[in-house]
């Protein structure tokens, strides 16, 4: 069994060991560290030692903020889009990783680390849409993204849902389009009543 290494103090990159440790099932001891960011997680000792682990992922976020200035689109909704997309993907502390990175949801290489190769993938953002992955479940690439409008990315959700109601039977985003109310009502009402009861209501006009 290799010595054991006391990496309390020393400095990996932008990690500084704080000294705490935890022993996982595999018996691999991971070390506290604190990124110069401000952010603290616990690192495999030997992803500390061979260099695989040197920050949190905010260098990814310091070549981003250099990159603004080569390209000159940093203003543009196709940039702020690009900037979004990894956000969600490897930000722990975004509002969106849960449902994106939290998942294994990544961004391809080629647009992970050049964002003029994404725009010439995905061309200039058609008012009114935004990017949209035609599997939810995939990555970030050239084959899986579109742009599409809100209604169209409300039928991909990976929530919706198809409802039957006396022989037809639609996504419950088209339900609602065609009961004149938004998705969000249909979904409060059907949780304490049926879509025929929907429909009765709804289709005659009551609010």
């Amino acid at each position: 069994m290799p010595a054991f290494k006391d990496l309390t103090g020393k400095r990996f990159g932008k990690w500084m060991v704080l000294g705490s440790t935890q022993k996982s099932s595999s018996s691999k001891i991971s070390w506290l560290c604190r990124c110069d960011c401000g952010a603290q997680r616990y690192v495999r000792g030997g992803n500390l030692l061979s260099g695989k682990s040197t920050a949190c992922g905010c260098t990814g976020i310091d070549r981003i903020k250099k990159l603004r200035y080569k390209h000159g689109m940093s203003g543009t909704p196709e940039f702020k889009i690009w900037l979004l997309m990894l956000d969600r993907c490897y930000n722990p502390r975004s509002s969106g990783y849960l449902n994106y990175g939290g998942r294994g949801i990544q961004v391809c290489p080629e647009w992970r680390h050049d964002f003029m190769q994404f725009y010439k993938d995905m061309g200039k953002r058609p008012k009114g849409k935004s990017i949209d992955r035609r599997d939810v479940n995939g990555f970030y690439s050239p084959e899986n993204c579109r742009w599409a409008t809100d209604g169209e990315q409300q039928r991909n959700k990976r929530n919706n849902r198809l409802l039957t109601y006396q022989g037809r039977t639609m996504l419950f985003v088209d339900w609602a389009k065609e009961l004149g109310i938004d998705s969000g009502h249909l979904a409060y009402y059907l949780k304490h009543r049926s879509l025929e009861l929907a429909v009765k209501r709804f289709a005659s006009g009551e609010s």
